[in-house]
């Protein structure tokens, strides 16, 4: 049966201009996956390729902190549907003929990563490393898992809630300062705005009638990292999206990835032969770093 997709913006936000030609790949291909959907651009001009039938709205250039704080108090006023799918060049649709109606029953939904806070008799703690895996389901234990923001599904609701609640970032003090050219680091994830939403503001989002999509339907939706219990009987073949930065989109006709490790690389990332193969399964080309080869 065909989907329904005309309550859905497919949309991707980017302040860097080199970065928006990706974008827009992401966008063609998670569209041509989901017709009837809509198509936005945001990024500070217009790519030559772009269709007709995608949207632009010219943004001023931001670096990533802005693009955070972007996606967490103004992406809300550019969305006229129930429901925003956020796509980047290293995030897109995989096959529409994978998407559940279920998606829809809530308000955020993403790939699970592997970080988590974990708040229970032993305190208030972030593991990374999908090491939060061993407390799910202990008692008196509240896991509360990051869906990854680069492929995310969520309702205007929850696009409307932060600032409408008074959400406030809280930006830990700069880890390195490095350059030339000097820039400003932070080695805590609590800066990206995914890590915000599904952690520091998830029990005042909840209170306010938020709805996080549960673990096993998020595992469905799409994958970033590959875990250890939570993806070890999943059906690769029907996942939805993914996302990664290891993982670029290059071309959409053909469907070309580009990595951004090389093999070797690759070959030592946990569960990174199976997404291979799924790419491999469903025709779509992989190349490699410069001087590495290509797939």
């Amino acid at each position: 049966m065909e989907q329904d997709f005309r309550r859905i913006t497919i949309v991707s936000v980017t302040g860097l201009q080199s970065v928006a030609d990706g974008a827009l790949r992401a966008i063609v291909k998670s569209y041509g996956e989901m017709p009837g959907a809509k198509a936005m651009l945001l990024s500070p001009a217009k790519p030559d390729a772009t269709p007709e039938w995608v949207r632009h709205v010219p943004i001023q250039p931001f670096g990533y902190m802005e693009y955070s704080l972007f996606i967490l108090y103004v992406l809300n006023h550019f969305i006229e549907t129930e429901f925003a799918l956020i796509v980047q060049d290293d995030g897109w649709v995989l096959s529409g003929k994978n998407w559940r109606s279920e998606f829809l029953d809530y308000d955020i939904i993403g790939a699970p990563v592997h970080l988590a806070r974990v708040i229970g008799p032993s305190g208030d703690m972030y593991h990374t490393g999908f090491q939060w895996e061993q407390f799910v389901g202990q008692p008196n234990t509240r896991v509360d898992v990051v869906y990854n923001g680069g492929f995310t599904l969520r309702s205007k609701k929850l696009l409307a809630a932060p600032r409408r609640l008074g959400l406030p970032v809280l930006i830990p003090p700069v880890s390195n300062i490095v350059g030339p050219v000097w820039k400003m680091q932070w080695n805590a994830d609590v800066v990206l705005e995914d890590v915000h939403l599904c952690t520091v503001m998830r029990s005042e989002l909840e209170q306010a009638g938020i709805r996080f999509a549960p673990l096993e339907l998020a595992r469905d939706f799409a994958v970033e990292q590959v875990g250890g219990k939570i993806h070890e009987n999943l059906d690769f073949g029907g996942l939805f999206g993914q996302h990664s930065k290891y993982r670029r989109l290059i071309s959409v006709d053909p469907h070309v990835v580009r990595y951004t490790v090389d093999r070797d690389r690759a070959a030592g990332i946990h569960g990174e032969d199976r997404i291979l193969r799924l790419f491999e399964s469903r025709g779509i080309g992989v190349e490699w770093p410069s001087g590495d080869g290509a797939g």
